[in-house]
């Protein structure tokens, strides 16, 4: 069997309907982050709410000058919600079919996907993401190497990177390598 007895907290393991392995991963920590996302969201949308409140019913009646003003604030709500819903509640999905490798991202109707075959994948390696530009915590990535670097798990905690990726490099009949520098524009992120 691929998949091994000792399963770190927020992996899950079972198989589809034809019988193949398959890894849920929910992202499982970051309560702090978590926690500070959702303070600022709450502070955004109080100020928003004002915004719009003062731009209907202010002192001098509608101010479509305002209302115009609040638009983008509006949007850029719903789109920084919908990343925060997707970065902590989101499902990663890793099916090991016999000879394609299936990574799937969802959250309720919202999906990435990404099918590998085997014989593609030439390395499977543990990406560290760092402060800079990108993070600013410390946090690592699983890629598959194909010519691009495909990432079917990022930002994560280095033990469930170290857990998953011996499997992975298993199915692919590869080694499983500590690490990677890739020019971002070879990675393709899931």
């Amino acid at each position: 069997m691929i998949l091994p007895a000792d399963v770190p907290s927020g992996f899950e393991l079972t198989t589809d309907d034809d019988g193949r392995p398959v890894i849920l991963y929910r992202t499982h920590g970051a309560r702090l982050h978590a926690i500070f996302g959702i303070v600022w969201l709450s502070a955004w949308v109080c100020g928003c709410l004002w915004g719009t409140y003062s731009a209907l019913w202010g002192p001098d009646g509608m101010d479509a000058c305002l209302m115009v003003f609040m638009l983008p604030f509006w949007a850029a709500l719903f789109l920084v919600a919908g990343w925060c819903a997707w970065d902590h509640f989101s499902v990663t999905r890793i099916t090991l079919g016999p000879d394609v490798l299936e990574a799937e991202k969802y959250l309720y109707r919202f999906r990435r996907r990404r099918q590998l075959a085997r014989e593609e994948v030439t390395a499977v390696r543990r990406v560290k993401y760092v402060g800079d530009d990108e993070d600013s915590r410390p946090s690592w990535g699983l890629a598959l190497d194909r010519g691009t670097e495909v990432h079917v798990l990022s930002r994560q905690p280095i033990d469930k990177v170290d857990w998953l990726g011996p499997i992975v490099a298993r199915w692919a009949g590869v080694p499983f390598a500590p690490g990677w520098d890739a020019a971002r524009e070879q990675r393709d992120v899931l």
